[in-house]
């Protein structure tokens, strides 16, 4: 008998799913990046950057999509293990038990959902130099008044509506696309996991600080997938329509 955890199967390759597209923020986005001395930048909370150009982290993006497919699988009924409860307390079945663990990893075996940094697509900017950030002054209130706090302003900076991204998604010996039928449960439950967050990265979801005020709605469009499998020692690669 097998000692090994369920779903330690990298060991070897069975299936490499590459998901990509254009991931575009419909209403401002706001990812928060290091403080930085005020006189280096014209925000007191500047966002996150590589150089001056800002860009999605893969963290982000892995977190969110985590969270839907925790959401997901607690709605079906099944077991869900969140990150921060992994510890002795939590018996290794349980954890086996939990999808959402088996997708994104746990303290058992590693992730097979890879989510890489979205950098800014300068091919959608009308000038490779013009990056689309915008700065919005703040006043905080006072909570017992219900009015402006005085000498409480500041700004934030933010990435305009409507830039694009671009995603990409790696998923490792998890053939989600229905070309076969897989025949374990907890993969038959992984399939419909990412079939799930597919379809929510399709309608939008959000991402960043400030959500409840609006930010960070982005939506994923021109979605392309393909499909590699390892055969008689050469990778062949299937581009796939829809997924």
């Amino acid at each position: 008998m097998s000692t090994e955890p369920k779903g330690a199967d990298f060991d070897k390759l069975s299936v490499i799913i590459d998901i990509k597209g254009n991931l575009i923020n419909e209403t401002p986005l706001r990812i928060g990046g290091a403080t930085r001395n005020r006189f280096e930048s014209a925000s007191d909370s500047p966002i996150v950057k590589i150089g001056d150009i800002p860009y999605i982290p893969g963290s982000t993006l892995k977190g969110a999509l985590r969270s839907l497919a925790e959401v997901y699988a607690k709605t079906r009924g099944w077991e869900v293990v969140y990150p921060y409860e992994e510890n002795e307390k939590i018996e290794n079945k349980k954890i086996e038990d939990c999808v959402t663990c088996l997708l994104f990893g746990s303290k058992l075996v590693s992730s097979r959902i890879y989510v890489f940094d979205a950098l800014l697509n300068k091919d959608a900017l009308p000038n490779e130099k013009e990056v689309r950030i915008g700065i919005r002054t703040m006043v905080g209130i006072n909570r017992t008044f219900g009015a402006a706090q005085p000498k409480m302003i500041y700004t934030l900076d933010y990435v305009e509506p409507y830039s694009v991204f671009d995603f990409k998604m790696r998923i490792i010996n998890l053939n989600f696309i229905k070309i076969e039928e897989e025949k374990e449960e907890w993969k038959k439950k992984g399939k419909e996991v990412l079939e799930f967050l597919i379809s929510e990265l399709k309608q939008g979801i959000m991402i960043g600080s400030r959500k409840s005020v609006g930010y960070g709605l982005v939506k994923l469009q021109g979605v392309k997938c393909s499909v590699k499998k390892l055969e008689n020692g050469k990778i062949e690669v299937k581009e796939v329509e829809e997924c």
